[in-house]
């Protein structure tokens, strides 16, 4: 009996272990784990500019389903807020400190796909001023 508790909690262990690592290799927030610049992470082809500064072209196509709003306070902070157009998406409101940057995941232009939902995209993240990616 004891073997087969031992047997089943490892199993389990390994289970949720596994489950872990797939489900923060889709989140860039739980898979850097350590220090790592943006420009070397799988993500930098996914990453769209958001703020400081003029959205680009791409930046706005990356933005699709979500009203952004930015408002410049007087501590030269940056609040952006993102809010939702479709269910399966998040509210996100996001403090950018002056000398960071603030990108948008967006892995898929297809919006509409039925996978959209599992990719786990479609959100913001911050850079600090030396490119490293801010948990």
């Amino acid at each position: 009996m004891y073997k087969r508790i031992t047997y089943v909690l490892c199993l389990a262990a390994l289970v949720i272990a596994g489950v872990g690592m797939s489900i923060s290799f889709l989140h860039p927030k739980t898979f850097f784990t350590r220090k790592t610049k943006l420009e070397n992470s799988d993500y930098y082809p996914y990453a769209y500019k958001v703020a400081p500064g003029p959205l680009s072209d791409e930046s706005r196509d990356a933005l699709d389903g979500f009203t952004f709003k930015t408002v410049q306070r007087k501590d030269g902070s940056i609040e952006a807020e993102f809010i939702p157009h479709r269910p399966w998406y998040h509210y996100y409101k996001v403090l950018v400190k002056p000398g960071y940057t603030l990108y948008f995941l967006e892995q898929d232009d297809d919006d509409v796909s039925v996978f959209e939902k599992y990719l786990n995209d479609d959100h913001p993240f911050l850079v600090d001023p030396d490119g490293y990616i801010v948990d």
